[in-house]
Order: C-alpha cells, then sequence, then structure tokens
C-alpha cells in the first residue's frame, strides 16, 4: 500500500484535500460485499480462507502450515 502525503498551503487547497478525503472514507458498495464476502469465507474456511487470501494477494509462493 501507497501512502500518501498531503501538502497544503491555502485553505482553499486544503478544502479541495479535505473533499478528496472524505469521498475515500466511503467505500463503495462492491468493495463492502467484497469484504464481507471475505470475512464469511474466513469465518467458515478458517486456515484454508488465510492460506487462499495470503497466496492470492501477497505471496503466491506461500506454503502451508501457517506457524504460531
Amino acid at each position: 500500500m501507497t501512502c500518501r502525503s498531503i501538502y497544503v498551503k491555502t485553505f482553499a487547497e486544503w478544502l479541495t484535500q479535505s473533499r478528496w478525503l472524505k469521498e475515500r472514507a466511503k467505500p463503495k458498495s462492491e468493495v463492502e460485499i467484497a469484504v464481507r464476502d471475505i470475512i464469511t469465507n474466513v469465518v467458515e474456511k478458517r486456515d484454508e480462507a488465510l492460506i487462499d487470501y495470503t497466496m492470492r494477494f501477497d505471496c503466491p509462493t506461500f506454503s502451508p502450515p501457517i506457524q504460531i
């Protein structure tokens, strides 16, 4: 994830950036649906789902077992 620094010099720039930030705080309905699906999948399938998501989004070469 990229972190974005915001620098503003005027009140008008702050208003523009403030509106942009407020919009980012409102997830689109399809995002909320996808997150709910992921949570449901993890609750139901537990480690199997976590391994799947880890391989899909973070580390394609990950191999179980999960060690704590």
